[in-house]
């Protein structure tokens, strides 16, 4: 059988940061090209020519990522809550894209309803708080990033819903749930220490996001940079995106570590913020002489 969309897209994405990030970290390249693998304050400030300008986007374009996310994982929640608990039928268009991007249905579903509905609500969640971090907490500056980046953001969070649905039951088949309390009685441990996590990464993303915009409280600092302290910052350089793993990592253990495709994501998930971590952690070691020496790059005490 050959392998689904889905598949072929995660996979793609994450060999992609792999190749790309080895050739920024270890090959020679015009500053221009690297910028092109970059966002944000690891982007040199040289005057940029044409192409470039239309090539670029604002950062705080981030938001229509996690705009996206709310819209497309809304979607997919709001159609299981009504297939698991109202018994409609799900859009035949929704159906026939399931069915054509990857494996679904399996003939033994991978994970449970209960899975997919705890999974679900949790994504919808991250878009939520992330969307309001966007709007209403962080400051951003001038700073760009490439339109492929925007792509890929844009992408992204669309195919979550479809690929945590892949590999459970079939999307016609009803819940056994006979009300929304009733999903209680099917609650696993696993569930609960899912949740766990993800809200504790999502705790400390926030905390992150909030001493970012800290740091930015008049015109002055918003066109400049300084050194971010408190919290996971003590230990590392990017909390923002080791939170980032542990959520991804909250929904794997949701999932009940059974969803094959749902690997490839944190696999992606894993590989493009160990990426940014080191550009990042790069960046401020260069500008600032007094960047503290023990604070690792992702990891703490190890990297």
């Amino acid at each position: 059988m050959a392998a689904p969309l889905l598949m072929w897209y995660w996979c793609l994405f994450t060999f992609s940061f792999i190749i790309l990030y080895f050739l920024y970290f270890y090959v020679p390249m015009p500053g221009k090209l690297k910028d092109a693998l970059v966002y944000g304050k690891a982007r040199s400030r040289t005057k940029q020519n044409i192409l470039e300008r239309l090539t670029n986007v604002p950062k705080w374009w981030f938001k229509y990522f996690y705009l996206m996310s709310v819209i497309c994982n809304g979607f997919v929640l709001y159609t299981m809550v009504a297939a698991y608990f109202m018994n409609q039928r799900p859009p035949q268009w929704f159906v026939d894209l399931l069915t054509t991007i990857s494996v679904h249905p399996l003939t033994i579903p991978r994970v449970s309803q209960t899975s997919i509905l705890i999974a679900l609500c949790l994504m919808v969640l991250q878009g939520m708080r992330r969307l309001m971090e966007c709007q209403f907490v962080s400051k951003y500056s001038n700073a760009t990033m490439n339109i492929l980046h925007f792509f890929l953001g844009m992408t992204f969070y669309p195919f979550l819903g479809p690929t945590i649905l892949s590999e459970g039951p079939h999307i016609l088949q009803k819940g056994p749930f006979k009300s929304v309390i009733d999903v209680g009685n099917y609650i696993e441990w696993y569930h609960a220490l899912g949740v766990i996590i993800f809200l504790w990464g999502s705790v400390h993303q926030n905390r992150a996001c909030v001493i970012f915009a800290n740091l930015r409280r008049t015109d002055a600092d918003i066109k400049g940079h300084k050194i971010p302290y408190g919290d996971w910052f003590e230990y590392v350089t990017a909390p923002h995106y080791l939170a980032e793993i542990v959520i991804y990592c909250g929904v794997t253990v949701v999932l009940g570590f059974n969803h094959a495709l749902w690997w490839w994501v944190l696999a992606f998930v894993f590989t493009n913020q160990f990426a940014m971590a080191e550009v990042s952690h790069k960046w401020y070691k260069e500008k600032f002489d007094n960047y503290p020496p023990r604070r690792k790059v992702l990891i703490p005490f190890l990297y």
